[in-house]
């Protein structure tokens, strides 16, 4: 199996929707701005050869931390980043394995995913 194809149905499939099923959903254009941003990141860890559950891991925060935020990628700000660490840490309960692996997601987002200007 190829790995764009495997890329392909993580990038576009978003995972725990049970969660954040209450949110309004973005506009079309939003939506399609943060998955590109989701598969230029999806192609950098490529690039980089790191492992493929590592590569659906941080797409599936990507997928969450989107949901959570409902923001454009223009307007991201670290409030709202630390809003949703917050919410992982009280709300849900998660181990600081876990909240540590969705930081390095999001830190490597911003880093790789974002477009520049």
């Amino acid at each position: 199996m190829q790995v764009g194809s495997i890329l392909s149905r993580w990038v576009s499939k978003p995972i725990f929707l049970s969660r954040v099923a209450n949110h309004p959903v973005l506009t079309t254009d939003v939506d399609k701005l943060w998955k590109a941003a989701r598969e230029n990141m999806a192609k950098v860890l490529c690039l980089m050869q790191v492992a493929l559950n590592t590569v659906k891991t941080y797409i599936t925060w990507m997928s969450q931390f989107e949901k959570y935020i409902i923001k454009a990628l223009d307007n991201l700000d670290t409030a709202g980043i630390i809003n949703n660490l917050s919410n992982l840490a009280a709300k849900r309960k998660m181990a600081f394995a876990s909240q540590s692996q969705v930081l390095n997601a999001i830190l490597f987002f911003c880093l790789t995913g974002l477009p520049r200007p």
